[in-house]
Protein backbone atom coordinates (compact mmCIF):
# COMPACT_ATOMS: atom_id res chain seq x y z
CA UNK A 1 0.00 0.00 0.00
CA UNK A 2 1.39 3.72 -1.10
CA UNK A 3 1.47 5.35 2.35
CA UNK A 4 2.52 8.89 1.12
CA UNK A 5 -0.16 11.12 0.15
CA UNK A 6 -0.63 14.61 -1.72
CA UNK A 7 1.17 15.75 -4.90
CA UNK A 8 4.01 13.75 -5.85
CA UNK A 9 4.31 15.56 -9.53
CA UNK A 10 2.82 17.65 -11.88
CA UNK A 11 0.93 14.58 -12.95
CA UNK A 12 -0.09 12.58 -9.65
CA UNK A 13 -1.64 13.13 -6.72
CA UNK A 14 -2.45 10.54 -4.09
CA UNK A 15 -5.62 10.42 -2.14
CA UNK A 16 -6.80 7.90 0.50
CA UNK A 17 -10.01 6.94 1.43
CA UNK A 18 -12.34 4.97 3.85
CA UNK A 19 -15.96 5.53 3.20
CA UNK A 20 -17.99 6.34 -0.07
CA UNK A 21 -18.34 9.89 1.40
CA UNK A 22 -15.42 10.65 1.74
CA UNK A 23 -14.57 9.45 -1.66
CA UNK A 24 -17.41 11.18 -3.23
CA UNK A 25 -15.79 14.30 -1.38
CA UNK A 26 -12.63 13.97 -2.92
CA UNK A 27 -13.64 13.24 -6.53
CA UNK A 28 -15.92 16.23 -6.28
CA UNK A 29 -13.18 18.33 -5.09
CA UNK A 30 -10.70 16.94 -7.67
CA UNK A 31 -12.98 17.45 -10.60
CA UNK A 32 -13.79 21.14 -9.57
CA UNK A 33 -10.45 21.60 -9.54
CA UNK A 34 -9.56 21.35 -13.03
CA UNK A 35 -13.21 23.60 -13.94
CA UNK A 36 -12.56 26.46 -16.34
CA UNK A 37 -13.99 29.92 -14.42
CA UNK A 38 -15.93 32.28 -16.35
CA UNK A 39 -19.78 33.38 -17.36
CA UNK A 40 -22.05 32.61 -19.47
CA UNK A 41 -23.43 34.34 -22.44
CA UNK A 42 -25.79 36.48 -20.67
CA UNK A 43 -22.75 37.32 -17.97
CA UNK A 44 -24.10 35.06 -14.89
CA UNK A 45 -21.85 32.22 -13.44
CA UNK A 46 -21.50 29.41 -15.09
CA UNK A 47 -23.31 26.36 -13.67
CA UNK A 48 -21.60 23.21 -12.90
CA UNK A 49 -22.53 21.41 -16.66
CA UNK A 50 -21.28 24.30 -18.49
CA UNK A 51 -18.13 24.32 -16.80
CA UNK A 52 -17.30 20.73 -17.16
CA UNK A 53 -18.83 21.03 -21.08
CA UNK A 54 -16.08 23.94 -21.67
CA UNK A 55 -13.45 21.05 -19.78
CA UNK A 56 -14.08 18.80 -22.61
CA UNK A 57 -14.41 21.42 -25.24
CA UNK A 58 -17.62 21.70 -26.13
CA UNK A 59 -20.46 24.64 -25.99
CA UNK A 60 -21.82 25.87 -23.00
CA UNK A 61 -24.77 23.64 -24.24
CA UNK A 62 -23.28 20.16 -24.61
CA UNK A 63 -22.65 20.93 -27.98
CA UNK A 64 -19.63 19.98 -30.70
CA UNK A 65 -18.45 23.29 -31.97
CA UNK A 66 -17.61 21.87 -35.76
CA UNK A 67 -16.91 25.26 -37.54
CA UNK A 68 -15.05 24.39 -40.41
CA UNK A 69 -15.69 20.97 -40.18
CA UNK A 70 -12.92 20.80 -37.50
CA UNK A 71 -14.27 19.43 -34.14
CA UNK A 72 -11.19 17.18 -33.73
CA UNK A 73 -9.49 20.87 -32.84
CA UNK A 74 -11.79 22.02 -30.61
CA UNK A 75 -12.68 18.73 -28.23
CA UNK A 76 -10.36 18.15 -25.22
CA UNK A 77 -11.47 14.98 -24.40
CA UNK A 78 -8.07 13.67 -22.92
CA UNK A 79 -8.72 16.58 -19.99
CA UNK A 80 -10.44 14.09 -17.77
CA UNK A 81 -10.51 10.46 -18.09
CA UNK A 82 -11.51 7.62 -15.40
CA UNK A 83 -9.69 4.62 -14.94
CA UNK A 84 -10.57 2.04 -12.49
CA UNK A 85 -8.96 -1.64 -12.08
CA UNK A 86 -12.81 -2.43 -10.85
CA UNK A 87 -16.38 -1.88 -12.30
CA UNK A 88 -18.40 -2.17 -9.01
CA UNK A 89 -17.70 -0.88 -6.12
CA UNK A 90 -17.50 2.47 -3.99
CA UNK A 91 -14.28 3.36 -5.94
CA UNK A 92 -15.47 1.46 -9.19
CA UNK A 93 -15.77 3.01 -12.74
CA UNK A 94 -19.65 2.51 -12.99
CA UNK A 95 -19.89 4.47 -9.12
CA UNK A 96 -17.68 7.23 -10.54
CA UNK A 97 -19.05 7.86 -13.72
CA UNK A 98 -22.69 7.61 -11.92
CA UNK A 99 -21.47 10.84 -9.87
CA UNK A 100 -19.63 13.21 -12.19
CA UNK A 101 -23.15 12.14 -14.75
CA UNK A 102 -25.41 13.04 -11.82
CA UNK A 103 -23.82 16.43 -11.14
CA UNK A 104 -22.88 17.55 -14.80
CA UNK A 105 -25.09 16.34 -16.95
CA UNK A 106 -28.30 18.05 -16.75
CA UNK A 107 -30.17 16.38 -19.69
CA UNK A 108 -31.13 13.20 -18.84
CA UNK A 109 -33.54 12.83 -21.37
CA UNK A 110 -31.88 9.10 -22.58
CA UNK A 111 -34.03 7.31 -25.27
CA UNK A 112 -35.21 4.00 -24.22
CA UNK A 113 -33.18 2.76 -26.82
CA UNK A 114 -29.86 4.64 -25.38
CA UNK A 115 -28.23 4.62 -21.97
CA UNK A 116 -26.18 7.56 -23.22
CA UNK A 117 -26.99 11.19 -22.02
CA UNK A 118 -26.71 13.73 -24.42
CA UNK A 119 -23.00 15.13 -24.48
CA UNK A 120 -21.74 11.73 -22.50
CA UNK A 121 -18.38 10.96 -22.97
CA UNK A 122 -17.89 7.13 -24.32
CA UNK A 123 -15.24 4.83 -25.43
CA UNK A 124 -14.92 2.37 -28.31
CA UNK A 125 -14.75 -1.25 -26.73
CA UNK A 126 -14.14 -2.76 -29.92
CA UNK A 127 -13.14 -1.87 -33.40
CA UNK A 128 -15.51 -0.80 -36.08
CA UNK A 129 -14.90 -1.79 -39.85
CA UNK A 130 -17.46 -0.70 -42.69
CA UNK A 131 -17.15 -1.38 -46.13
CA UNK A 132 -17.12 -4.87 -47.97
CA UNK A 133 -13.77 -6.87 -49.58
CA UNK A 134 -11.02 -4.53 -51.03
CA UNK A 135 -13.34 -1.65 -49.61
CA UNK A 136 -12.96 -2.33 -46.07
CA UNK A 137 -11.72 -0.04 -43.69
CA UNK A 138 -11.31 0.89 -40.37
CA UNK A 139 -13.62 3.40 -39.23
CA UNK A 140 -13.04 3.14 -35.57
CA UNK A 141 -10.46 1.55 -33.39
CA UNK A 142 -11.17 0.07 -29.86
CA UNK A 143 -10.00 2.77 -27.00
CA UNK A 144 -11.33 5.65 -29.04
CA UNK A 145 -12.36 8.37 -27.08
CA UNK A 146 -16.19 10.54 -28.41
CA UNK A 147 -18.45 12.63 -27.63
CA UNK A 148 -22.53 11.58 -27.96
CA UNK A 149 -25.08 14.80 -28.65
CA UNK A 150 -28.67 14.89 -29.06
CA UNK A 151 -31.44 11.99 -29.07
CA UNK A 152 -33.00 10.15 -31.75
CA UNK A 153 -32.53 11.19 -35.54
CA UNK A 154 -30.25 14.27 -34.33
CA UNK A 155 -28.26 11.83 -32.42
CA UNK A 156 -24.21 12.46 -33.78
CA UNK A 157 -21.26 10.60 -32.70
CA UNK A 158 -17.87 12.95 -32.91
CA UNK A 159 -14.56 11.19 -32.61
CA UNK A 160 -11.29 12.91 -32.62
CA UNK A 161 -9.66 9.74 -34.62
CA UNK A 162 -12.33 10.09 -37.37
CA UNK A 163 -12.31 13.38 -40.30
CA UNK A 164 -16.17 13.41 -39.58
CA UNK A 165 -18.91 13.39 -37.22
CA UNK A 166 -21.66 10.34 -37.38
CA UNK A 167 -25.14 10.21 -37.64
CA UNK A 168 -24.96 6.41 -37.16
CA UNK A 169 -22.90 3.46 -35.92
CA UNK A 170 -22.62 -0.11 -35.93
CA UNK A 171 -23.77 -0.44 -32.51
CA UNK A 172 -23.74 1.49 -29.32
CA UNK A 173 -23.47 -1.72 -26.98
CA UNK A 174 -20.15 -1.47 -28.70
CA UNK A 175 -19.46 1.60 -26.73
CA UNK A 176 -19.05 1.86 -22.74
CA UNK A 177 -18.39 5.28 -20.63
CA UNK A 178 -17.57 2.85 -17.38
CA UNK A 179 -13.47 3.98 -17.90
CA UNK A 180 -12.25 -0.03 -18.61
CA UNK A 181 -12.45 -3.38 -20.84
CA UNK A 182 -14.73 -5.88 -20.67
CA UNK A 183 -13.22 -9.37 -20.66
CA UNK A 184 -15.15 -10.96 -22.86
CA UNK A 185 -14.44 -12.41 -26.41
CA UNK A 186 -10.49 -11.82 -24.53
CA UNK A 187 -8.09 -15.04 -25.44
CA UNK A 188 -7.05 -15.27 -21.70
CA UNK A 189 -10.31 -12.80 -20.31
CA UNK A 190 -11.42 -15.58 -18.47
CA UNK A 191 -8.61 -16.03 -16.41
CA UNK A 192 -7.90 -12.47 -15.92
CA UNK A 193 -10.79 -10.56 -15.68
CA UNK A 194 -11.89 -6.89 -16.43
CA UNK A 195 -9.10 -5.94 -14.46
CA UNK A 196 -6.45 -7.75 -17.16
CA UNK A 197 -8.70 -6.71 -20.17
CA UNK A 198 -8.16 -2.80 -18.76
CA UNK A 199 -4.69 -3.54 -17.97
CA UNK A 200 -3.71 -4.77 -21.79
CA UNK A 201 -5.97 -2.45 -23.29
CA UNK A 202 -4.20 0.35 -21.76
CA UNK A 203 -0.92 -0.76 -22.27
CA UNK A 204 -1.74 -1.31 -25.65
CA UNK A 205 -2.82 2.44 -26.54
CA UNK A 206 0.98 3.08 -25.80
CA UNK A 207 2.38 0.79 -28.40
CA UNK A 208 3.01 2.77 -31.64
CA UNK A 209 0.75 2.45 -34.14
CA UNK A 210 3.25 0.63 -37.15
CA UNK A 211 4.17 -1.82 -34.55
CA UNK A 212 1.88 -5.21 -33.78
CA UNK A 213 0.54 -5.17 -30.23
CA UNK A 214 3.66 -7.66 -28.03
CA UNK A 215 1.02 -10.08 -27.02
CA UNK A 216 0.70 -11.00 -30.33
CA UNK A 217 4.10 -12.50 -30.18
Amino acid sequence: MIEQTGKISDGLTIHHWRTRDEFDALLMDTVDGLLPEGEDEEGGPLTPAQSFNRLMGLYDNGYVNNQGYEFYKHLKLDRLQCLALYRGGSGGTVTVNAAIQGRFRTDKDSSELSSFYHSDKVIRTSNWYTGWGKDRRLALSNGSLGIVTGEGYKRKYYFPDADRPFSYIDNEENLDKIGSWSPAGAKWGSSGGRVYATAMAVLSLEVYYRYLPLYKH
